[in-house]
């Protein structure tokens, strides 16, 4: 199982695969046993398959679905768009669910994974500054698509930052730790610095 991790990082397959985990994505809250809440469970837990997606449309073309809770499924279809690699559907979804104030936030920086898996870093990043602009819930999480956003486009002085920052606030978030971890390796971060 390690040399398979190594070999992921040693080949930079470590950034897409950190994508799709759950400390990344924002998926917004359904709770019961509808179809939204399915929808919900599906995105939460990284599910990119046919069926998830059929669950999320079927709520959306349900006539009797209150409009927060229509937003919510949009950002959690769209979670599950970008899952499957499918970022343009995913944005727009996420269009529509920021429309919605409630889900805005998440929507957004949502919307900024989507230009990540585009490698379109710089809007990725616009995004997810303005998730926190939105105020976003789980700004840790915003933080560390920011540091990633920011390796990908060579300023490793803000990603490590970034990086500092998501630590900052759940210091025991692997996939954050990680981050560091392979940054020290790499001599790019010097921890007695910060």
């Amino acid at each position: 199982m390690q040399k398979f991790i190594d070999r992921i990082l040693k080949n930079k397959l470590f950034f897409l695969l950190l994508i799709f985990t759950n400390s990344l994505s924002s998926a917004v809250t359904v709770i019961g046993n509808s179809d939204a809440a399915i929808c919900y469970r599906y995105a939460d837990t990284g599910s990119s398959s046919k069926a998830s997606m059929s669950i999320c449309r079927d709520v959306l073309s349900d006539k009797n679905v209150p409009d927060d809770l229509l937003a919510a499924t949009r950002v959690n279809l769209g979670i599950i768009y970008n899952n499957a690699l499918r970022p343009q559907e995913a944005i727009n979804e996420f269009n529509l669910a920021k429309l919605n104030e409630a889900a805005k936030p998440e929507a957004i920086l949502n919307q900024g994974n989507s230009f990540y898996l585009l490698k379109n870093f710089s809007l990725a990043l616009e995004k997810y500054k303005s998730s926190l602009a939105h105020n976003i819930k789980d700004i840790s999480a915003v933080f560390f698509n920011m540091g990633l956003a920011y390796e990908q486009i060579g300023d490793n002085d803000k990603a490590i930052r970034n990086y500092q920052k998501a630590i900052d606030i759940k210091p025991d978030t692997f996939i954050y730790l990680q981050a560091r971890a392979r940054l020290v390796e790499q001599g790019l971060w010097n921890l007695k610095e910060g």
